[in-house]
């Protein structure tokens, strides 16, 4: 259960939140989100889905249809940061894939984070280097971006499970390298992201403007981090009011 004001989690049966003081609504209850396309039919796939149930039903004629090829790795790269730019995460999620035992947080891969003023998509792909593996199930991928300007480069991993499936991309989130060790929280593009044990934040592509929750002691700068690098900007906290 999360605080459906700032999103910090909540203990069962615990009557506001410790952060914002919010009271919760019952059964107020965060959905996190899925990946595959299960993910893309809650995005702008459903419709392209409907359209094809139409066609089927009016020209089986009772047979089996087929109603498409399966996605090559550059279709889903360029639609995977296609959807990034239209700031359609569940598009965007359509396209990854994790390992059934892979548990990741999930708090910066929703619309929510995508569609705040304080994200920037990345732009300009370009493909480098396609290599698939003999066996047709896996491929690796080389491709560069720009982010507010900057060139990047990033390796995908492509993976299906038979030949005549469409490819999807292992982990094609990136690490966001906030300081979530501060004994502070922050705001990701909007999105509160509490106290972790973790380094590193996992989220699409992109850049994104971090600042310290708001915390009537102390107060910082906000930075500006590309998820995908090493380094990051360090926020500088001071007690409010210190110039």
């Amino acid at each position: 259960m999360h605080c459906a004001n700032c999103q910090t989690p909540l203990a069962t049966g615990e009557s506001s939140c410790p952060v914002c003081g919010a009271i919760p609504a019952p059964g107020a209850i965060r959905q996190f989100p899925s990946f595959g396309p299960l993910a893309g039919f809650f995005g702008r796939t459903w419709r392209w889905w409907a359209g094809i149930v139409v066609v089927a039903m009016c020209c089986g004629g009772g047979s089996w249809v087929v109603l498409r090829d399966p996605l090559t790795p550059e279709q889903v790269v360029y639609r995977y940061f296609e959807a990034l730019a239209d700031r359609d995460a569940d598009e965007a999620r359509s396209y990854l894939v994790r390992g059934p035992d892979e548990d990741i947080e999930t708090v910066l891969l929703d619309d929510r984070t995508l569609e705040h003023e304080d994200y920037t998509p990345p732009k300009h792909l370009k493909i480098k280097e396609l290599v698939p593996e003999e066996n047709r199930l896996r491929a690796t991928m080389q491709v560069t971006y720009q982010v507010a300007g900057a060139a990047y480069g990033r390796e995908f991993q492509f993976t299906r499970d038979y030949v005549r499936q469409s490819w999807r991309i292992h982990r094609g989130w990136a690490s966001l390298p906030a300081n979530t060790r501060t004994s502070y929280p922050l705001v990701i593009a909007g999105t509160f992201v509490p106290k972790s044990e973790f380094g590193y934040v996992p989220a699409f592509p992109g850049a994104y403007v971090v600042r310290l929750a708001p915390n009537p002691l102390v107060e910082a700068e906000p930075v500006t981090v590309v998820a995908g690098t090493d380094v990051a900007p360090a926020l500088h906290v001071r007690p409010r009011g210190d110039g």
